[in-house]
């Protein structure tokens, strides 16, 4: 995967704690996020091969981490800048009801387990509590959530089946502003360095 996709965190100052992304958005690209939920959907199937009560709560939250990326990646192709996406956070419900009002037709099935997921605040619990409540969602249903998620992302995007783009890769038409300033930005200070 091209390094690009992956942003750098970088310390401001040695006297403040606050970090900032360098570049802001380089390679912040619908297929840049696809693909990095592909690598945690994959992440949460191999975590689910050994299948034991240790596995399920980082399966399910690889799996959850790739639903947020789908539907991430989704909402960047139809023009949500980068500071957009964070406002979202890990809402997974916000997420998809900002991608369905924007075009995406999950099933019944799907939002019917995404509401499941957020009423009982299962993206959380899945990061800190070690067991499991009763009728917690399993790590099977989480992983087919996130392949649920996939599948109507990469149908809707027109990827293939590995995740390629077979069309334009912006739904919204061409790169957003946030992206194309960021691209300036950084083009700049690799020009200033040499």
């Amino acid at each position: 995967m091209s390094s690009l996709i992956h942003t750098r965190y970088l310390p401001c100052s040695r006297t403040k704690r606050t970090r900032t992304m360098i570049p802001e958005s380089v390679g912040a690209t619908p297929l840049g996020i696809f693909q990095l939920a592909d690598e945690f959907l994959e992440a949460a199937r191999a975590a689910q091969v050994q299948s034991y009560s240790a596995t399920q709560g980082p399966t399910r939250l690889l799996a959850y981490h790739a639903c947020e990326l789908y539907l991430k990646t989704f909402l960047r192709s139809h023009g949500n800048s980068v500071e957009q996406l964070r406002k979202f956070q890990h809402d997974l419900s916000a997420m998809t009801k900002a991608a369905c009002a924007l075009g995406l037709v999950p099933t019944t099935e799907t939002l019917r387990t995404v509401g499941a997921v957020v009423a009982d605040n299962e993206y959380v619990r899945a990061r800190y509590l070690v067991s499991p409540a009763p009728g917690t969602p399993t790590a099977k249903i989480a992983l087919r959530l996130a392949a649920d998620i996939r599948e109507c992302v990469r149908s809707a995007l027109n990827y293939d089946e590995f995740g390629n783009p077979l069309g334009a890769l912006w739904a919204c038409g061409a790169e957003p502003p946030d992206l194309v300033e960021a691209k300036l930005k950084w083009a700049e200070k690799r020009r200033q360095r040499g």
